[in-house]
């Protein structure tokens, strides 16, 4: 189970789950993009830190892809005003991308014939098995369902998986329970 929390204006997010890695050994994690930093901890039973990085270039890059792709559940973050630039690669696909003070990430958006975004893919997003460096592999999240939150239309069901040499590892499975939109009051000092 997992709570996340999107600052669409920064653009950041602060996700904390709670994972059962066995039975009875809870991981606490929480992973962020906070002020263009990139960071990720996880402890067993909250306590014994298992996973702690922070700081870096490649970290930043997969948080705002992250960021980037879970935009479609506010899909307002995706405008251009909110500094996302599009550029069509066909009829059925477009890169969008966007950028921060020190990084700048793509992911291409692939649509059905009614404009529903049916998954966003990387080619090269950073991935970290634990064991060996880092290196940059296809990811792509898929949407196997939409439904109405609040007058928008979003994916109900998804799964995020890495393009591995041996073939598609899916790590997460999900199903939002609850979107919640909260809007700030306008800035009144802009025109």
């Amino acid at each position: 189970t997992a709570v996340q929390e999107f600052v669409p204006g920064a653009p950041g997010f602060v996700w904390k789950a709670r994972i059962a890695m066995l039975p009875g050994v809870p991981v606490f994690v929480r992973d962020s993009f906070v002020e263009s930093r990139g960071s990720m901890h996880g402890a067993l039973w909250g306590l014994i830190p298992v996973v702690t990085a922070e700081g870096t270039p490649m970290l930043a890059s997969s948080a705002l892809q992250r960021y980037l792709g879970e935009a479609a559940w506010f899909p307002t973050a995706l405008l251009p005003r909110s500094g996302v630039q599009w550029t069509a690669v066909d009829d059925t696909r477009a890169r969008a991308t966007l950028s921060t003070s020190e990084t700048t990430v793509s992911l291409e958006f692939r649509f059905d014939e009614q404009g529903q975004n049916l998954s966003v893919f990387a080619p090269d997003r950073f991935y970290d098995d634990g064991t060996q460096p880092p290196v940059a592999r296809p990811w792509e999240a898929r949407n196997r369902a939409f439904g109405e939150q609040h007058g928008v239309i979003v994916a109900t069901e998804s799964v995020a998986e890495w393009q591995l040499p041996e073939g598609p590892f899916a790590y997460w499975r999900g199903r939002p329970a609850r979107v919640e939109y909260r809007v700030s009051a306008p800035d009144t000092d802009r025109q």
